[in-house]
């Protein structure tokens, strides 16, 4: 199913004891757009701290908007600490693995980038082949893969303010440092495509 990640934020996290925490925010490839990690503002009561917690460990009730994870609070409370507001290394993510076990999604030949969170993208500035059209707002993913599947864009107000779905094949380049996206569309091509 399509979703925008935004509707995820917020859902419970419930290990095989007890609930931790609450979702905060994802970590996705930015070579593959695929979401690789929840973090998990874990409560005060077990320590406070933000958790990093792979994709394929979370089984996902939509009705209840709760994760389940097959671990105990004691296991999520000992696993490495990683600093989320830093860029998450390989050697902290291979040090996650090694904790909880499992197969590292970087030895399955997938060329893999940096990991980058999906709040950062907020407010990233979209240029089209003739001029700045608006800024991302959200993403949505299909939540069975993972894999992030399009952009959405609010549009700026000489446009209506409208949000519009932009599809990530017509990503030409992404500019990190600045903030800024460009596509392979034009300002009348892109207010063609589905809005929200």
């Amino acid at each position: 199913m399509e979703r925008n990640i935004s509707s995820l934020v917020g859902y419970r996290v419930v290990t095989t004891d007890g609930e931790i925490g609450k979702v905060d925010d994802f970590y996705f490839d930015d070579q593959t757009w695929t979401m690789r990690y929840a973090i998990v503002k874990m409560e005060e009561g077990l320590r406070g701290r933000r958790v990093l917690m792979a994709s394929e460990a979370l089984a996902k009730d939509d009705e209840a908007r709760v994760f389940f994870i097959p671990y105990t609070k004691d296991q999520v409370l000992s696993s490495p600490l990683i600093d989320t507001a830093e860029p998450v290394s390989r050697q902290q993510e291979d040090d996650l693995y090694w904790h909880y076990g499992g197969k590292r999604y970087w030895e399955n030949g997938v060329s893999t980038g940096g990991l980058r969170s999906s709040m950062y993208l907020n407010g990233f500035h979209v240029h089209v082949t003739d001029g700045e059209f608006g800024s991302i707002c959200d993403l949505i993913l299909n939540d069975g893969t993972w894999k992030v599947r399009s952009l959405v864009v609010d549009l700026r107000a000489s446009t209506g303010g409208k949000q519009v779905l932009i599809p990530l094949e017509h990503l030409l380049e992404m500019r990190w440092a600045d903030g800024e996206l460009y596509l392979d569309e034009t300002i009348a091509e892109v207010e063609d495509i589905k809005t929200l």
